[in-house]
């Protein structure tokens, strides 16, 4: 298959959403012939593409069907993550430990409003309230037991005020999603978030992690953790919907 069905994107927002697997067959399958075709379907498509860097022809050709350029991601990867708590100033009544059924609720608010970055919010086809949606839904899959294999939170007098999503497969640890509450920014909570995953969760020889080049303060973070780049595509989407 060179065009996959998104099911979980497609019932968030109540749309065809598909993801394309093969962006070298991809334009010229049948799948993609009869998603731009307006008479053979009956509701909205989204389809996103992820394009090596440096297949420059093949943007310009997507360009031409009407996908939109929205970001770049890039992946970092290192072998060990090297945290350095020493020097941040997260209170000591913050607490870190694995989340619980009952943490899904404040989880998936405080996922809904950190993430300024997302790439559907970024796209302005997207409406800001479905972006925001996505954020939420994804981690709040972890309590459905759908996506991730740890979650991590810190806490503070009760409240949740940052969480480390993450995938473990074999010795390789990803990191699927992170945010701080904003109040407790520039804590070194997040630094100390993937501490306790580094000192928690044992015979890890690789940590990985994607993000967008529009968000600086993550580089910033990963190249702090002894991350390097492995890789970088470009982010482009069709949207041919009425949300």
């Amino acid at each position: 298959m060179t065009i996959v069905k998104n099911a979980w994107l497609s019932d968030l927002w109540a749309l065809d959403a598909y993801t394309v697997t093969d962006y070298a067959q991809a334009l010229a399958s049948p799948t993609w012939a009869e998603l731009k075709s307006h008479n053979k379907r009956e509701r909205g498509v989204f389809v996103d593409v992820k394009l090596p860097t440096v297949a420059v022809e093949w943007v310009a050709a997507y360009q031409q069907q009407q996908f939109r350029l929205i970001d770049t991601n890039i992946v970092f990867v290192t072998p060990a993550v090297t945290p350095d708590v020493s020097s941040t100033s997260a209170s000591t009544q913050i607490t870190y430990r694995f989340a619980t059924p009952s943490d899904a609720t404040p989880v998936k608010t405080m996922a809904r409003a950190s993430f300024v970055y997302n790439r559907f919010l970024i796209d302005p086809k997207v409406p800001p309230a479905a972006g925001l949606k996505t954020r939420s839904a994804w981690v709040g899959n972890y309590f459905l037991g759908t996506r991730g294999t740890d979650l991590v939170v810190a806490e503070h007098q009760g409240k949740i005020v940052g969480f480390l999503l993450l995938i473990k497969r074999e010795a390789t640890l990803t990191i699927d999603l992170i945010a701080v509450d904003q109040a407790f920014q520039k804590q070194g909570i997040a630094m100390q978030l993937v501490a306790f995953a580094q000192q928690s969760i044992p015979n890890i020889d690789r940590w990985r992690v994607g993000t967008q080049v529009s968000n600086i303060p993550s580089m910033r973070f990963y190249e702090k953790l002894g991350f390097s780049i492995e890789s970088t595509k470009y982010v482009l989407h069709y949207v041919d919907a009425a949300f």
